[in-house]
């Protein structure tokens, strides 16, 4: 419950400080540098997002091999199955 709460709080902090800016503020403007900078931000964030899908995505058609225990009691972390995994399965 405490962990939803946060979440909203923290969806809704951008929207609160909009509406404290134009309740106090009325008559400013951006400055056009940082609409500039504000849009930029926006495109490098949603690039940087669907680079990082893309580069650690899974291929069509691969198998994920989930975490185990090892035969010597280490933790073997998940991965995509490789070539040998796929054939001795």
């Amino acid at each position: 419950m405490l962990a939803a709460i946060g979440a909203i709080a923290l969806f809704s902090l951008p929207f609160l400080l909009y509406v404290i800016l134009r309740r106090y503020l009325p008559a400013w403007n951006p400055p056009v540098w940082l609409l500039v900078l504000s849009v930029a931000g926006v495109l490098l964030a949603v690039g940087g997002s669907v680079w990082y899908g893309q580069d650690r995505g899974m291929r069509p058609g691969s198998n994920y091999v989930p975490a185990r225990i090892g035969p010597d009691g280490r933790l073997v972390p998940g991965h995509v199955a490789s070539e040998e995994e796929k054939t001795t399965r």
